[in-house]
């Protein structure tokens, strides 16, 4: 037995329709997998694109450390105002 999404009441695991409420179970059970798959790819992505931001700065971190501070400086700054844009979508 597993509960309805809607009303709460016990309905059997086979299931599509709720014999209470009328709620569609089958479509429900789809929404919540496939919103639990694009979560998971959304924080694979801002992982992926963290570390890659990471190893960016600090590569240019050390070139400026050593010997090109003047356009690590400039490429910094581009990568910081890229990186404002597209964090938000990830």
């Amino acid at each position: 037995m597993k509960k309805c999404h809607l009303c709460y009441e016990d309905i059997q695991d086979s299931a599509i329709r709720c014999k209470h409420c009328g709620a569609d179970i089958a479509a429900a059970e789809a929404a919540a997998k496939d919103a639990k798959n694009e979560q998971a790819v959304s924080k694979f992505a801002g992982r992926f694109w963290g570390v890659v931001g990471a190893l960016i700065f600090a590569a240019l971190a050390y070139g400026a450390y050593t010997k090109f501070l003047y356009m690590s400086a400039a490429i910094c700054a581009a990568c910081g105002f890229v990186f404002l844009f597209f964090a938000p979508k990830a």
